[in-house]
């Protein structure tokens, strides 16, 4: 399913401190030797993406060490307490030192994403290069990940993350060229805060 040459990064939002979760998600042990991190970037990576930017916060160096070999790029909120927008922000800083076409962004907690999903965002960025967004959308809910441009990620770049309004759903909101796609995913829509979502999810 992999698509080459697409210029397209991909971005993992990793900051927060999962409290409610009581093991940072990152860590979580998703099989034998893998991370819900490493398995998010194989995620990734198989789906197209020509690289992988992650951002982290409130743990760092523990993720870090346990992932000495992940083929990604680490970006470091010191803000992450502000809320997610300022960990997009670092994480697009990033990522667009490398001059990508778009950026598909992931929440970390977003499991269960499949990568044909993630591929058909992607052609569909690429076959309507006027889009400025495509979020896929399950049973009339929208979810993750959410591709962007790289024209919408110079916009949210200048935005202030310590405003209330300065959110992605909010900015697109009254973004006209964006796409909701629909697939059948259930994953888009599923996320993991507690020790009961994850196992729910496991099974």
């Amino acid at each position: 399913m992999k698509i080459s040459n697409n210029n397209i990064s991909g971005l993992i939002l990793a900051a927060g401190a999962s409290t409610r979760m009581g093991t940072h998600k990152a860590l979580l042990e998703i099989g034998v030797g893998q991370t819900l991190l490493s398995h998010q970037t194989a995620l990734l990576l198989e789906s197209g993406c020509s690289n992988v930017t992650v951002v982290l916060g409130a743990v760092t160096e523990d993720v870090i060490k346990q992932h000495p070999e992940l083929l990604v790029k680490w970006a470091i909120n010191d803000e992450w307490e502000i809320g997610q927008f300022s960990s997009l922000k670092a994480g697009l800083h990033d990522a667009m030192r490398d001059n990508p076409g778009g950026i598909i962004i992931l929440p970390i907690d977003t499991v269960g994403v499949k990568a044909e999903t993630i591929c058909a965002i992607t052609e569909t960025a690429l076959r309507n290069p006027h889009l400025k967004a495509v979020v896929p959308e399950h049973e009339g809910r929208g979810g993750h990940p959410i591709y962007i441009s790289k024209a919408l990620a110079m916009e949210l770049l200048v935005l202030d993350p310590g405003k209330p309004d300065s959110r992605l759903d909010i900015v697109l909101q009254d973004e006209f060229d964006q796409m909701r796609l629909p697939v059948n995913d259930s994953g888009v829509i599923t996320n993991i805060n507690t020790p009961d979502d994850w196992e729910r999810y496991k099974i």
